[in-house]
């Protein structure tokens, strides 16, 4: 056998030791990724038990993030509504005039997320996941969302009947996220018709806002 052959080989072979080496439980397959992106996206999200499974063959549990105590004043969201009708009444208030900017403004911003969100969120234990990232492939996700219910809703006029939470109500530490958003809307014919096009609702410290406008 070859000099050069005999070198291929024992790279080979060292390469995949090095792989059978490597912590399996960081790194997750590209289903995973897509579940965990699917969490945050709509619910913000990512309980225990919907963990996406790493590469090894039995799926782990995402780590439950250390206990949080509620701060002892008010944190701002900006533009943050005192219930889920007044951010749906501002939602179809902005819709109707076709505002983009004004509809975003009802979505978490990076800094809350980030800052009051994210450190509860089991995604936050994974290795190497960072909120940053998260955050980028939210916006993505949600951005497409808005385009997408712009497309048949902007400039319509609602009026609005009912908000409900199909999904119930997810506990954090200092913080609820109400789930699977519901609209029943009434439109000028006097048609009524339950809707999704929201996502999900994060309630901090009374006020209440948007995850996305992916809806659940």
């Amino acid at each position: 056998m070859g000099e050069l052959r005999i070198r291929k080989l024992i790279f080979k072979s060292s390469r995949k030791e090095a792989r059978l080496r490597r912590p399996k439980a960081a790194f997750l397959s590209s289903s995973g990724v897509a579940a965990l992106l699917a969490c945050l996206l709509v619910t913000g999200a990512c309980g225990g038990n919907e963990a996406p499974a790493p590469l090894s063959a039995a799926p782990l549990p995402l780590p439950t993030p250390p206990p949080r105590s509620k701060p002892s004043e008010p944190r701002p969201l900006i533009n943050g509504q005192p219930s889920p009708e007044a951010v749906a009444k501002r939602f179809l208030e902005y819709l109707a005039g076709n505002d983009v900017k004004a509809i975003q403004s009802l979505r978490l911003t990076k800094r809350e997320f980030c800052e009051y969100v994210w450190p509860e969120l089991p995604a936050s234990q994974v290795p190497n996941l960072t909120c940053d990232w998260a955050w980028e492939q939210a916006t993505l996700k949600s951005d497409g969302g808005l385009g997408e219910l712009l497309s048949p809703h902007g400039g319509m006029r609602y009026e609005l009947v009912q908000v409900r939470f199909a999904g119930g109500v997810e506990e954090h530490y200092t913080f609820r996220i109400h789930k699977d958003t519901r609209l029943t809307l009434k439109d000028r014919n006097g048609t009524r018709k339950e809707v999704k096009i929201l996502g999900s609702m994060l309630e901090l410290d009374g006020k209440y806002k948007l995850f996305s406008f992916v809806s659940d």
